[in-house]
């Protein structure tokens, strides 16, 4: 009875011992004291690296000319930078926890932990001579580390403990390892892009090349020298550089189809800071599937056709510029139009931002017009490209004498020609400096050929209200004056007598008056003098002086002498009522 007790509290005893222990281990792995799994290297600038799972051949990697890395076994192929950096990542900044030191390790204490022999292995080089070697073996007490130990030539004879995430990052086939993007080039470091492909007419084939000039800028090279849309080529690029890999093959796939001296269905080049990468292709359309091979890359690879041929067929005039001048309108500072036969009107933006006539005088501009000015700049694009090759430019309406339009920007100046109407509400038009013809919209051509003087300001005076006027006085065209003045009462007098009621509220016409149109005056050497007409304010000043016309209609045109040659035509209701102030 008393050894049964004895033997129950034992057992007791040792389940608590036991749980204590458990207890212990499943604490959080304590930081190690500087202990760097790499010694403070970084697995970043080695020159070579091997690494292995127990169930897989190893892998090895090593540095390309180009600063790269490459994988060297099982296969030759460019490695998948995010497949490195993560690894990279992972060891760089992996710490020990400190587990069983050399007097400890024997052979079976190797086989308990999962080092003899080991689950995983990374062995590393580096340019000093230096080696690295690590072994990872089973979980340890915490299920989310694992045994390891430093295996390299003098290296201290432990075993500690490292996170799981070394496994992980380890965890990986060479497929997995293999770069899966087709091109090794970024789309701001490409500098040329050539794409061979056939036209589908009669086995004939085509060629569509692009640049990157000066500045960062692309133009079409190919099938002849074009301006490019930096937008849609930037797409076409960043889309072809972003091609991925589905399936690696070790072979050509298609000789057995279509022969191995089979010309590609198309081929993809490009050139840039790591040099020139060409993709050949064949589309093997009954299965939707498409072989690949890339060069100097040297590997064959398949993927469905929908992936790669909206790209690689994008159709030229897709690529095409059709911005005629690349000025940014809302930057302007000067645009300039010189009509047929003669004669330029120049727009200048002032300090505040707003446009005004400079040219042939010096104007304020008539908001409206101004603002449709602008809107037809904004939609100066091709609507279809014409002729490439146009030969005689006259029968466009392209010659020496068309409407030219010239646009000026802190940064960028350019300009073109309009020409004739092309029909189905089209306009001929060419940009200068380029030979090809394109078809504008028609209603822009129509703005853009609007005589100058529609441009000029039509407000003849803008005062407040009437109590700005201090007198009218009108000039008869036989000499006769007649003034009408406000008299110390406030109230307006003709001669001492005052007037009647109703003139005061006629004076509207005058302090809001506004012309239907400008016009040039040399346009209408019919029009007989009318007098003139002078608004002062009651201090004396000045506001308006009018010589006042009419034709024979009985219409009434007025000139202003800031506004030199041209002459203004009232409405038949503004020009009854100022020829009624008498």
């Amino acid at each position: 009875m008393a050894f049964g007790r004895v033997l129950g509290f034992l057992v007791v005893l040792g389940g608590l011992g036991a749980a204590l222990w458990w207890s212990r281990q499943a604490e959080p792995l304590p930081p190690a004291a500087g202990r760097a799994v790499l010694d403070g290297r970084s697995l970043g600038d080695a020159e070579r690296i091997q690494f292995r799972r127990a169930d897989l051949a190893p892998i090895e990697l090593e540095r390309g000319d180009d600063g790269g890395w490459r994988i060297a076994e099982p296969v030759r192929d460019r490695a998948a930078a995010s497949v490195v950096q993560a690894m990279q990542q992972a060891f760089d900044r992996a710490q020990f926890v400190p587990g069983y030191t050399g007097a400890e390790i024997d052979e079976r204490l190797l086989g308990e932990c999962g080092l003899a022999p080991p689950q995983a292995e990374l062995r590393a080089w580096f340019g000093d001579g230096a080696a690295f070697v690590l072994e990872l073996g089973l979980p340890g007490p915490l299920g989310h580390d694992l045994f390891a130990r430093r295996a390299e030539a003098g290296a201290e004879p432990r075993i500690d403990r490292v996170d799981r995430s070394l496994l992980n990052a380890l965890q990986v086939n060479v497929d997995e390892v293999r770069d899966r993007f087709v091109f090794a080039t970024s789309p701001e470091l490409a500098g040329a892009v050539r794409i061979e492909r056939p036209t589908g007419v009669g086995g004939a084939r085509e060629t569509v090349g692009l640049a990157r000039e000066g500045g960062g800028r692309w133009r079409i090279t190919a099938p002849k020298d074009l301006r490019a849309d930096p937008a849609r080529v930037f797409t076409l690029v960043s889309a072809l550089l972003a091609l991925r890999i589905e399936e690696f093959v070790p072979g050509d796939p298609s000789a057995s189809v279509v022969g191995p001296e089979s010309l590609f269905d198309a081929v993809v080049e490009i050139d840039g800071s790591l040099g020139s990468e060409r993709l050949e292709l064949r589309f093997l359309r009954e299965t939707g599937r498409l072989v690949g091979h890339i060069t100097p890359r040297g590997i064959w690879f398949a993927a469905p056709i929908a992936d790669f041929r909206e790209w690689v067929e994008a159709p030229l005039r897709e690529l095409r510029a059709r911005w005629l001048v690349e000025v940014p309108v809302d930057e302007l500072e000067a645009i300039r139009i010189a009509q047929p036969g003669g004669g330029e009107v120049e727009f200048t933006r002032d300090g505040l931002g707003q446009f005004r006539i400079a040219r042939p005088i010096a104007s304020n501009v008539d908001a409206v017009a101004m603002a449709e000015l602008v809107q037809a700049l904004r939609s100066l694009a091709a609507m279809e490209f014409v002729a490439d090759a146009p030969g005689e430019l006259a029968s466009y309406g392209l010659g020496d004498g068309a409407l030219r339009v010239e646009l000026e920007a802190p940064r960028a100046k350019g300009a073109v020609r309009i020409g004739l109407d092309s029909g189905d509400e089209l306009a001929f038009a060419q940009a200068e400096g380029e030979a090809q013809v394109v078809a504008i919209p028609r209603m822009v051509a129509q703005r853009l050929r609007r005589p100058w003087t529609e441009y000029v300001e039509r407000r003849v005076l803008a005062l407040e209200s009437s109590g700005a006027i201090g007198a009218v006085r009108r000039v008869l065209a036989d000499g006769a004056t007649l003034e009408i003045a406000r008299g110390a009462d406030g109230a307006f007098q003709r001669a001492g007598v005052p007037v009647d009621a109703g003139f005061e509220a006629s004076l509207d016409v005058l302090r809001d008056l506004r012309a239907e149109a400008v016009l040039p005056r040399a346009a209408r050497a019919d029009l007989r003098p009318e007098g003139r007409l002078f608004v002062t304010a009651p201090s004396g000043q000045v506001h308006l002086d009018l010589e006042l016309l009419g034709d024979a209609e009985g219409r009434s045109y007025v000139a202003v002498a800031r506004l030199p040659g041209l002459i203004l035509r009232l409405s038949a209701r503004d020009g009854r009522d100022l020829l009624a102030l008498r």
